[in-house]
């Protein structure tokens, strides 16, 4: 018979785990749940970073690897091990031993881009003079596309020969095929705890050193006045980083460590009974980490909750279905959200919503007071206030004979517009 053992994938023993048809179900409904929204939420933070351009930071592109092996994740290595969980491929080992391995792959490339976030913070920490010259985006991609491959050629040692020979029945299951000693000794202990291991004394230096310069600036604060002030500002930012960064490492590392510990018991112990709740637990945690990020960025960070609240907005005017508006505009890429490109007439109808909010995007940065204006308020204009907020906007073109740069803040102050309550006021309110 057939149980589940580890990497959510089954394995034949004389030692059986049972497995009933609906728990079954339910940890394949888990599973699809944790790939869609580990392929759609790491989506929108590649899609973030690509749009505002004051996210794209060094630190950020090691985020957007990362983004990038959890979409693999939910996109590739969770089907196939789905796949694997019910014997397949089945007698063809090589396939097999490669959807076996893409998970270890995709993990790995995790760990390097959690390891680069690491050194590039502890740079920017110790050696600040050196960052711009270290730190470029041209080296960032560099070591982006060394992680990968060294993730690659770690995760594919199965497929060089480190694996045991394959059962007479055929089945791909995990532990009848991968050798555990690989994943203790060569997986765990070398490429993922150690790195581990590192990660934590960075960041364990890194705010040690950030509390020690807040205590010292503290300190002078008084005789050396707004410099000082500048100072601890900039620790303080440093640190908020610090530790927003440190939790994607902390959750990586409790989302992960109880499948390795149980893979250590199974070759350590392989005739002692592992719980079957706490195996696909600690399975499905293992996985559920792909999915957690893009939360996480959006909840501590705030350029990223900006961008993706921008995103959904975007998002929200392709689909209202309110009146059309006389003077019609093409919807716009979201780049031009934080690009300012001009939005070129249309042929057919758009929405009110658009008319108004997207020609103010044409002339500014993304302004997150833009966010406060809910869609709710906005679906009841109607035409003739379309045409009172668009009316000033073609008055200004009309007058920048090609001057660059954004509306002054008078010319939004006209008549028709609407407050971030949802009225329509007089010619004195502007319009956020």
């Amino acid at each position: 018979m057939c149980t589940v053992q580890s990497e959510g994938t089954f394995s034949c023993s004389s030692s059986f785990f049972f497995l009933s048809s609906s728990s079954f179900f339910s940890y394949m409904v888990a599973e699809l749940v944790i790939a869609f929204l580990s392929t759609v939420g790491n989506v929108l933070v590649c899609a973030a970073v690509a749009l505002n351009r004051k996210l794209r930071s060094v630190t950020n592109y090691f985020l957007v690897s990362l983004a990038v092996a959890d979409i693999c994740v939910g996109a590739i290595a969770i089907p196939c091990a789905i796949l694997t969980d019910i014997g397949l491929p089945r007698h063809n080992l090589y396939l097999c031993l490669l959807m076996l391995s893409v998970l270890i792959m995709f993990t790995q490339s995790s760990i390097f881009s959690l390891l680069a976030v690491a050194v590039e913070r502890y740079v920017a920490i110790f050696m600040p003079f050196r960052y711009q010259i270290l730190m470029t985006s041209q080296n960032a991609v560099l070591v982006i596309l060394a992680t990968w491959l060294l993730a690659f050629l770690i995760g594919l040692v199965p497929l060089m020969g480190w694996h045991k020979t394959p059962p007479e029945s055929g089945y791909c299951f995990f532990v009848l095929v991968v050798d555990m000693t690989y994943m203790v000794y060569f997986n765990f202990f070398a490429c993922v705890l150690m790195p581990l291991v590192i990660m934590f004394l960075i960041y364990a230096r890194i705010f040690v050193m950030v509390k020690r310069q807040l205590r010292r600036i503290a300190a002078e604060q008084s005789s050396r006045g707004e410099g000082q002030a500048r100072a601890a500002a900039s620790m303080r930012r440093e640190i908020k980083t610090a530790t927003s960064l440190f939790l994607v490492l902390f959750l990586f590392t409790i989302c992960w460590i109880p499948l390795h510990i149980i893979n250590c018991f199974l070759l350590l112990c392989p005739h002692c009974p592992v719980p079957l709740e706490l195996l696909l637990t600690a399975i499905i945690l293992s996985h559920a980490n792909s999915a957690v990020n893009p939360f996480l960025y959006a909840y501590t960070m705030t350029a990223f909750r900006d961008t993706f609240k921008a995103i959904f907005l975007w998002i929200t005017f392709l689909n209202l279905k309110s009146s059309t508006c006389t003077i019609q505009y093409d919807l716009p890429h979201p780049s031009d959200l934080t690009t300012g490109n001009h939005i070129k007439p249309s042929k057919g109808p758009v929405n009110v919503v658009v008319c108004g909010i997207m020609s103010f995007y044409q002339y500014s940065e993304m302004s997150v007071k833009c966010l406060k204006i809910s869609t709710d308020l906005l679906e009841g204009q109607k035409i003739q206030q379309c045409q009172q907020w668009t009316e000033p906007l073609l008055a200004a073109r009309s007058k920048r004979s090609g001057a660059s740069g954004g509306l002054s803040h008078q010319t939004w102050e006209t008549r028709g517009q609407i407050t971030n309550m949802g009225t329509v006021k007089g010619s004195n309110q502007p319009l956020f």
